[in-house]
């Protein structure tokens, strides 16, 4: 049965240089800039202490939270990488101001973030806060992301293809769903469906669709215990730049899950009968419409997956640490720190804000 709204978060991978560039180049220091940044501009938000081993925090998920992810390596001198960890907003709601309003406000910070493959975005979808889709619900995503895997691939642009942190769950988890799906055929596609419905609970559906939590579609936080949010996690977002981007991947993800959910054909969906990327984009903007998000999408499916882009992607073949869970530890202290972090840095971003505040001007 199809759902009126979602909640999510985004979780949005950055590389890019600030405006002003302070030698010793301090990590800790932009962070606490751009939540300042976000905190003028009326959005709650808090920059991570950098101190220990990086952990989700779940008592900031009423806030943006500005922290590190390991996966970005260290850029050279002056780009700052940063995880920028969004408040739990609802599809119901203006949710799209948040948006620009973060942006306008890393704006004010730092440049346009890089275009680079080693960033991707996040987006965590749940019913609401403390609630869990249901196993049926579950059951149906499952199937969805099996039944339309053709298309799904065709929505995502080149670093987010064969990356080490978005791999498709059958070619992930060999021992599990791809033993099922195989190479994709009708009859793999119908089995593996068939073996979905049979599922029993959360724990045994993530057993199911994955080894780890590095999958395209990661079911880890629906089982019930420490990690629970509740949520499906999408992990193939590319790597946001600036507003437009970001609602668009958002609305994907949540019309996506309609989509699947709203379905009343699943186990029994005929598999020879799977759409072209067309005709699934039609169906999925059709249950945009029913979530109110259809005017976040972008016009055509091919602007999510660049065929209409002629950048270039930086970072395809750098040999940095990839590690997603590791600190970030500076190449040349004397260039760049995480949190050699004084009192008066603190007091001097206070100023500046303090300084804009008053003159209603941009810090340069």
């Amino acid at each position: 049965m199809a759902r009126d709204s979602f909640y999510f978060g985004v979780e949005i991978e950055l590389i890019a240089e600030p405006h002003l560039v302070r030698h010793p180049l301090v990590r800790k220091f932009y962070y606490e800039k751009l939540a300042a940044s976000l905190r003028y501009h009326g959005l709650n938000a808090v920059a991570d202490s950098l101190n220990g081993r990086y952990r989700k925090h779940t008592e900031h998920y009423d806030k943006w939270f500005l922290t590190k992810d390991g996966s970005l390596g260290s850029p050279a001198h002056p780009a700052i990488p940063i995880e920028a960890v969004s408040p739990v907003l609802n599809t119901r709601n203006y949710w799209e101001t948040e948006i620009d309003t973060f942006w306008t406000s890393w704006g004010r910070v730092f440049k346009l973030p890089r275009r680079s493959a080693k960033c991707g975005s996040h987006i965590h979808v749940s019913p609401g806060p403390n609630k869990r889709f249901t196993m049926t619900e579950l059951k149906k995503i499952a199937c969805g992301i099996v039944f339309y895997a053709n298309n799904l691939d065709d929505m995502l642009p080149a670093p987010r293809r064969n990356n080490a942190y978005c791999q498709k769950n059958w070619e992930a988890s060999r021992s599990t769903i791809g033993i099922w799906y195989k190479s994709g055929t009708d009859s793999d596609v119908r089995q593996t469906m068939e073996r979905i419905w049979k599922i029993d609970d959360e724990e045994d559906m993530k057993d199911f669709m994955q080894d780890d939590r590095r999958v395209m579609w990661n079911f880890e936080h629906v089982v019930p215990g420490e990690k629970c949010t509740g949520t499906i996690e999408f992990r193939g977002g590319r790597g946001l730049r600036g507003p437009n981007r970001t609602k668009w991947w958002i609305a994907f993800v949540v019309s996506f899950i309609q989509l699947c959910i709203s379905s009343k054909q699943f186990p029994n969906k005929d598999a020879s009968d799977r759409p072209g990327t067309d005709y699934f984009w039609r169906k999925l903007v059709k249950n945009a419409q029913t979530i109110q998000v259809e005017d976040d999408l972008p016009s055509d499916w091919r602007y999510l997956n660049e065929s209409y882009s002629s950048g270039q992607w930086e970072d395809t073949d750098s040999d940095e640490d990839e590690s997603d869970i590791s600190s970030i530890v500076s190449k040349d202290a004397s260039e760049y720190s995480d949190s050699d972090y004084s009192t008066g840095d603190e007091r001097q971003w206070v100023e500046d804000m303090e300084e804009e505040r008053r003159e209603n001007c941009v810090i340069l």
